[in-house]
């Protein structure tokens, strides 16, 4: 099942075993760690804002050196209590991670995802919409309380592009849950699908420059165009960009 199947187990178990509604999670990967000053960071915000999810930025480290495109929270900083505007922030930005985000216990599901444990791009995606729906105050900060270790052999570094099918799979759960919740309008989907076509483009992209031979290329292609959810998306546009 991979790391999503280890980590529901790991928040069922303190679901099912313990009163945690009231307490915060982080979430820590084996190779990666939090700031030394990170537990006190987040404990200040969270008793200065009443909130119930802080999210926070995160430093890309490679062979023990920070990198200069570090992920920063500069789209948004400050509290949000409103669903559409907490919507448009996470979803057409980069706050999908969850190493990013410390959340109230009672903010965790516990729903069964063995259906994705498939699923090795987008996983922390598909978890955090659960997270977005029962959050009542976010509050995001600057501070930087993460080291986030690249691993050129981990899922996400992998020049692998053969991964449509299942992030398609993630990008469409989202676009159900945004139906669903009906807080969006019109300009807020439009804005949302040129955000996904623009994926879609880099997709692309990735393909055509990877080295992989013409018939591999052409079968990644095909792949992708004949996806069902992207295809919605794939129009005459994205053609005339020369991108395909």
């Amino acid at each position: 099942g991979g790391l999503i199947s280890a980590r529901r187990a790991a928040i069922n178990y303190v679901k099912e075993n313990f009163e945690c509604d009231e307490s915060f999670f982080v979430f820590l990967d084996s190779d990666d760690s939090l700031k030394v000053t990170a537990l006190e960071v987040l404990n200040s915000t969270i008793l200065h804002n009443k909130c119930d999810m802080v999210v926070y930025s995160l430093d890309r480290i490679r062979l023990g050196k920070k990198l200069i495109d570090s992920i920063a929270t500069n789209v948004y900083l400050g509290n949000v209590e409103d669903k559409r505007e907490l919507y448009k922030i996470v979803f057409l930005n980069q706050y999908n991670n969850l190493c990013r985000k410390c959340v109230k216990g009672s903010l965790l599901d516990c729903l069964d995802y063995s259906q994705f444990y498939n699923i090795s791009m987008g996983e922390d995606l598909l978890q955090s919409i659960p997270i977005y729906k029962n959050c009542t105050k976010a509050t995001f900060i600057p501070d930087s309380l993460y080291n986030y270790t690249l691993n050129e052999n981990s899922i996400t570094s992998n020049k692998d592009y053969r991964k449509f099918e299942s992030e398609s799979t993630v990008i469409k759960k989202v676009w159900d849950f945004l139906k669903e919740e009906n807080v969006w309008t019109a300009n807020d989907f439009a804005e949302y699908i040129k955000y996904i076509k623009v994926r879609i483009n880099e997709k692309i992209k990735q393909i055509i420059y990877f080295d992989c031979g013409y018939n591999t290329t052409r079968s990644m292609l095909s792949e992708l165009s004949s996806d069902d959810f992207y295809f919605m998306f794939i129009d005459e546009s994205s053609s005339n960009d020369g991108d395909i």
